[in-house]
């Protein structure tokens, strides 16, 4: 069985990728989540949401969503307008390949 990254471990590497933080204060993604976002173009966001905050850091993770906002101030505090899912569970050292095509 392989080790899975630390959250502190993936929260510093999504800020080296350039992500953003904001709070899901309605809940869209999981409640009181920590979302961490980066624009891809055309009013669309990358959007983790860090699942189970404030339980055991073994039952935390990150769910991966591509998602449209008229801006990214709307992240968080109001639903998005399109919202399609890129991964639940989302495993950083397998999964980021997904994401190449939309970050690039």
């Amino acid at each position: 069985m392989k080790k899975r990254p630390k959250i502190k471990e993936v929260i510093q590497q999504l800020e080296v990728q350039g992500f953003e933080k904001t709070i899901d204060s309605i809940s869209e993604y999981s409640p009181k989540a920590d979302l961490y976002f980066r624009g891809i173009g055309n009013n669309r966001y990358v959007v983790f949401n860090r699942y189970n905050k404030t339980k055991r850091e073994d039952l935390q993770g990150f769910d991966c969503w591509i998602s449209e906002y008229n801006s990214k101030n709307e992240i968080g505090s109001k639903k998005a307008i399109v919202t399609e899912g890129i991964r639940l569970s989302f495993d950083f050292e397998e999964d980021w390949k997904l994401l190449n095509p939309h970050l690039n």
